[in-house]
């Protein structure tokens, strides 16, 4: 499959193109898009773009997730996120990786110091420029 046969389904190659550089965020609906495109499923495809960013093996990150969904009380999350849905607000919980961002905001600001420019940056740690463009800022 080619980039062209992609964006025929999705948009734009470009846009694309665009996404594997890193230089756009992607909408849940392109992501929907680029993996039906692909015939896969949606979940499948951030399995594997996570997998690649983390460098780590799909299974282990299943078996992550699979770890996660068990330490869940899921009965009591999914009433939560249906209050959350019948209001039109968003819950606010403290983010689990917070460590891990403290770490890419420490290789965002190194790299700065190192004279990189943000393109360089997004590129080297495999971010969207947005987000390095907020860990840049925290200097």
């Amino acid at each position: 499959m080619t980039l062209m046969n992609i964006g025929e389904g999705t948009g734009p190659w470009s846009y694309i193109s665009l996404l594997e550089r890193a230089g756009s965020n992607v909408t849940v609906e392109k992501l929907e898009q680029v993996a039906a495109a692909l015939e896969i499923n949606p979940l499948t495809l951030l399995l594997l773009a996570q997998s690649a960013q983390r460098g780590v093996m799909p299974d282990a990150l299943v078996n992550e997730l699979l770890s996660e969904i068990r330490a869940l009380d899921v009965e009591a999350e999914l009433q939560q996120i249906a209050v959350h849905l019948a209001k039109g607000t968003t819950p606010v919980r403290e983010h689990s990786r917070a460590k891990e961002g403290k770490a890419t905001t420490a290789a965002v600001l190194e790299l700065k110091q190192q004279g990189k420019t943000q393109a360089e940056v997004s590129r080297a740690l495999g971010l969207a420029r947005s987000s390095v463009s907020k860990h840049w800022r925290r200097d």
